[in-house]
């Protein structure tokens, strides 16, 4: 995916350093972008254009068995703010947004350390859509 024209390179440029510094932590098949620089990358594909982005954060949900992949994100990256999931990853303010067999009641995550709720429905939909493309880095 890095070398298509179907992406904007600046785009790209800004999240595969964010991809590959995660994926030294959890593997690159377990991330996928979502959010406004997921928007901006479809956007580019189907529109030929980028609208201009309105926040300047990445949002990268993580697909996890159990907390021990979440917490080595906690141990690896220094915290931004005090949401508990805004992490700088590859100098970058980045939202790691936990899902899978973590939620509880399903379509939803209580992340350490606050215990906050998360709505994640239809994330783990999305991993198995068809469209689904891989990462930049993986």
């Amino acid at each position: 995916m890095t070398d298509s024209p179907d992406y904007d390179p600046a785009l790209l440029a800004w999240v595969t350093p964010v991809v590959a510094a995660l994926s030294a932590v959890v593997p690159a098949e377990q991330l996928m972008l979502v959010g406004a620089l997921c928007r901006d990358l479809l956007h580019w594909r189907y529109c030929r254009g980028v609208p201009p982005r309105a926040t300047n954060d990445t949002d990268i949900a993580v697909a996890l068995n159990n907390w021990d992949h979440f917490e080595a994100i906690r141990a690896s990256f220094p915290s931004v703010g005090s949401t508990g999931h805004r992490f700088l990853i590859a100098d970058r303010a980045v939202d790691v947004i936990p899902f899978g067999e973590v939620e509880s009641p399903t379509g939803t995550t209580r992340h350490p350390p606050g215990n906050d709720l998360m709505n994640v429905h239809g994330f783990t939909d999305a991993t198995c859509a068809p469209t689904f493309s891989p990462s930049p880095a993986a």
